[in-house]
């Protein structure tokens, strides 16, 4: 098994704050995500996952309560099957931010500007030699997401004489 990063974009976010009688409230982001282009992954039957449809869920580390416990790890990735209403499965990525990491892209996603991109490294694919990365699913059913990293473009004020970076 090798760490691997897959690189995320997201496609558009939503804000969900949730309480329940069992836990404090819980503020996530969720966003739909495509791959990168250059990144190559497949299931152990060679079938390529990129085209999937991934979700990715960021919380605030701080106050997560979310159902999956991870040792050694920031998150998890795993596959979710298809209801009896669709034809495919989804890709399930959670992960914990601190909270000034949470607060930052929080804002920024609230100021209108989704990451560029959002790298999960993970722990429990294979790489075949080839540039392909291959996740047995029936193996492994649960990736481990060892880091998770963000970045966006910045917009400056021209009237500050800023331009993008």
């Amino acid at each position: 098994m090798a760490i691997a990063k897959l690189n995320l974009v997201p496609r558009n976010a939503l804000l969900r704050i949730a309480a329940s009688s069992y836990s404090s409230s819980e503020t996530r982001l969720d966003m739909n995500c495509s791959f990168e282009s250059w990144d190559r992954i497949f299931d152990q039957h060679k079938k390529s996952l990129s085209d999937a449809s991934w979700n990715l869920s960021v919380f605030d580390g701080s106050a997560s309560v979310h159902a999956e416990i991870v040792e050694h790890g920031v998150g998890s990735i795993r596959y979710r099957p298809p209801s009896p209403s669709a034809e495919t499965g989804d890709y399930v990525v959670q992960a914990d931010l601190s909270s000034a990491g949470f607060a930052a892209l929080l804002a920024a996603t609230l100021a209108g500007n989704l990451p560029a991109y959002m790298h999960v490294a993970v722990d429990g694919v294979d790489d075949d030699g080839a540039g392909n990365l291959i996740w047995d699913r029936e193996a492994n059913p649960l990736l481990l997401v060892t880091s998770i990293s963000s970045g966006t473009s910045l917009r400056l004020d021209a009237a500050s004489g800023g331009g993008m970076i």
